[in-house]
């Protein structure tokens, strides 16, 4: 063996053996990958099979999370710029997801090609300074629901877009129905009377089209509410949890029975 193959046989072996794959179910899996973020952290990928020969890749939301967690706006001048890097590799945006699809021939350079556009823009945090926006308390409550549904393994778009029977309707975080039940998930900082009104209106407009379909749940600043705030939201949400309660927020999506499949 020359001094090239050897040294090829043994970093491929290493990379082989640091890569790690999860099953989430006969069409999915999670291929976490010997290449990390600025913090760190692996760069995982999403990876569905579509039909005999296609597939998607997606991050699951993660990487444009990680720059929201650090106090980052995706829009404007920050998310063009970031549209304009990955175009190489093939990647493009559904809301805050990175997907890209392929054939099964391209499916490991496209994997590579992925994970080094993620890379990309997960480290691009540190080169943008931090902008104003939401409240602390609204951050930490966002914050807390992306770390959760990673840690779940749950496919979801940020700021999707759900049908009602008079209008659609924008929500905060969004799980897609897929063989399973989906979650179109708000986020209440200021949870007075007239916005505790309002969405009882959207997830009343909302149910009548997804039925039992989509679930629809209000994640709330509980230190803001009063008590009528509070009986408005419980009664037309199907789920409602005080951000006090936030702690067991994934105990409470184990109890589901959510769709994993892509967003």
């Amino acid at each position: 063996m020359n001094l090239a193959t050897q040294i090829l046989d043994r970093y491929f072996g290493a990379q082989k053996e640091l890569v790690e794959v999860e099953r989430i179910d006969d069409r999915s899996v999670i291929v976490s990958l010997p290449i990390h973020f600025s913090a760190y952290t692996r760069v995982e990928v999403a990876v569905t099979r579509l039909n005999e020969n296609s597939f998607i890749l997606s991050d699951m939301a993660k990487v444009i999370g990680e720059l929201q967690d650090a106090g980052h706006n995706f829009e404007g001048r920050l998310r063009d710029r970031i549209v304009e890097m990955v175009k190489i590799s093939k990647v493009s945006f559904s809301g805050t997801t990175l997907l890209r699809t392929c054939t099964e021939a391209e499916l490991g350079n496209a994997i590579l090609e992925f994970s080094e556009a993620a890379k990309t823009i997960g480290d691009a945090y540190l080169v943008y300074p931090r902008t104003g926006g939401k409240s602390k308390a609204e951050d930490d409550i966002r914050m807390k629901i992306r770390k959760t549904f990673q840690q779940k393994r749950y496919m979801y778009k940020e700021r999707g877009i759900v049908r009602g029977e008079v209008e659609e309707h924008k929500v905060d975080f969004l799980i897609e129905p897929n063989g399973a039940r989906g979650l179109a998930l708000g986020v209440l900082a200021e949870p007075d009377r007239l916005h505790a009104e309002a969405w009882g209106f959207r997830a009343q407009d909302i149910k009548k089209v997804s039925k039992d379909r989509l679930l629809v749940g209000l994640l709330y600043n509980d230190a803001k509410a009063k008590d009528v705030s509070r009986n408005i939201i419980e009664k037309v949400v199907d789920i409602a949890i005080p951000s006090t309660e936030l702690s067991a927020f994934g105990e409470t999506l184990d109890g589901l029975g959510l769709s994993r499949g892509h967003a």
